[in-house]
């Protein structure tokens, strides 16, 4: 498995120190091994787009895939109807594909790249539809195309990677809250359970290994990085995913390939 990189700039009215507008910790994820990073393409830029750039349907990637310059963002359906809010008119959360529209983006030979506030249940048709797509059209689906972005914050001590994440104020919070503003607070931290990989090495590599359980494998983990006040401890997170989280879900994955050899 591959890792990526996407920089979310802080929400429009966060709070923070001045300096947060001014991250940018791609050359710290290249020296780790980090081998794409992402941006919203050219073509796509609106002032909303800079600041929240999973709203936009394509991104751009480098290096440059053999396949094309950009990825279209594979989103099945909204927030609002995954926890079952009580407000039927709750605004969904954008981009919202319908199935259909996952399968004419492959068929022109766009890769997915699932958005990181979705479940891994509302993650895992991304797939099919990419094959089904793919398939009509004559191209080859391969899974190593296949993108999914999580947010993420690795920590030694689950409770502080627990706090941070769900803090009232944090970036993460406060980027999920304005995706999906109908939301209560409730519903929030259950959406970000559901989404946010957090806590220490050991607990986000079981997190990881219990979300391709369900969605199958994919190419690319796309990290969400957010505009997190504690620059040290961000620096940190990317570095314990590259160099501890990934060998353990690989020592994980191998474990259960050979049982299921010898089963």
């Amino acid at each position: 498995m591959k890792l990526g990189y996407l920089r979310i700039p802080p929400v429009s009215g966060a709070e923070g120190p001045a300096h947060a507008s001014q991250f940018d910790r791609s050359a710290v994820a290249a020296s780790l091994g980090f081998s794409e990073f992402f941006a919203v393409a050219q073509n796509s830029l609106t002032p909303a787009s800079t600041a929240r750039p999973e709203h936009v349907r394509l991104l751009e990637v480098s290096p440059k895939p053999d396949h094309g310059a950009a990825l279209r963002l594979a989103c099945s359906e909204g927030v609002s109807r995954t926890l079952q809010s009580s407000d039927r008119h709750a605004q969904k959360i954008a981009p919202s594909s319908s199935a259909g529209e996952v399968r004419r983006n492959s068929a022109l030979g766009q890769a997915p790249l699932s958005a990181s506030w979705l479940p891994a249940c509302q993650v895992a048709p991304h797939w099919t539809n990419h094959v089904i797509g793919s398939t009509h059209a004559g191209l080859r689906a391969r899974v190593e195309d296949w993108r999914v972005a999580r947010s993420v914050l690795i920590c030694q001590d689950s409770h502080l990677a627990e706090a941070t994440v769900k803090a009232h104020g944090s970036p993460c919070r406060r980027y999920f809250e304005s995706i999906a503003p109908t939301l209560s607070e409730a519903e929030i931290e259950a959406l970000i359970d559901a989404t946010v990989l957090y806590g220490t090495p050991r607990q986000v590599a079981t997190a990881l290994h219990d979300i391709i359980a369900i969605t199958g494998p994919f190419g690319t983990l796309c990290v969400v990085d957010h505009a997190w006040t504690d620059a040290a401890m961000a620096r940190q997170s990317l570095a314990l995913l590259a160099g501890a989280v990934l060998p353990l879900f690989q020592v994980h994955l191998h474990r259960n390939l050979r049982e299921l050899e010898f089963a």
